[in-house]
């Protein structure tokens, strides 16, 4: 079976920020160590981290020094009930950053998605669990592959979110 370099390289990324998290005790995003890799190694494009870094261990050794901007500190965070802070009934909606409609069927991105796998943002498709990666276009099930949208589909679909600061494009 042949490892596909795009998966390794989001793979040993996503890893690197949960271990630079820990260790700089400041929430570190996958999109967070993917721009200080591009600057650490002097590469304008994200795509161009492909192949080029190493595993997670390797380049959280790399960022250690690196002069992370400024984050703001979270000192609570509280989970509240949509009635509990007045969101009238069914306007949970406002959470939605984009919904689009391709082919029949509806994704949504969400504007506060705690999870940033498999990208940051990534889309939802309601009603079935499927999570499409707006980096590669794999479709995920849970964080297993289960099918992949054409190049040319994600970038019909890319397009439709200019509103959004999208991931690097790695197809």
């Amino acid at each position: 079976m042949t490892i596909d370099p795009i998966a390794q390289t989001i793979a040993a990324i996503d890893e690197a920020a949960k271990i630079l998290s820990r260790s700089r005790g400041v929430p570190t995003t996958f999109r967070d160590v993917a721009e200080a890799l591009c600057v650490h190694l002097s590469v304008r494009e994200e795509r161009h981290l492909v192949g080029a870094v190493g595993d997670a261990s390797t380049i959280a050794e790399q960022l250690a020094a690196y002069d992370w901007p400024a984050s703001p500190v979270v000192l609570a965070t509280l989970h509240l009930k949509d009635e509990e802070v007045g969101v009238p009934p069914g306007e949970s909606d406002l959470l939605l950053e984009k919904v689009v409609k391709q082919d029949g069927r509806l994704w949504e991105i969400h504007r506060y998605d705690a999870d940033y796998f498999p990208s940051n943002p990534h889309a939802h498709e309601r009603g079935t669990g499927l999570k499409l990666c707006l980096s590669t276009g794999k479709l995920y099930r849970k964080r297993d592959q289960v099918g992949q949208m054409s190049r040319k589909k994600l970038l019909e679909f890319r397009d439709r979110l200019s509103s959004i600061a999208l991931p690097v494009l790695l197809v």
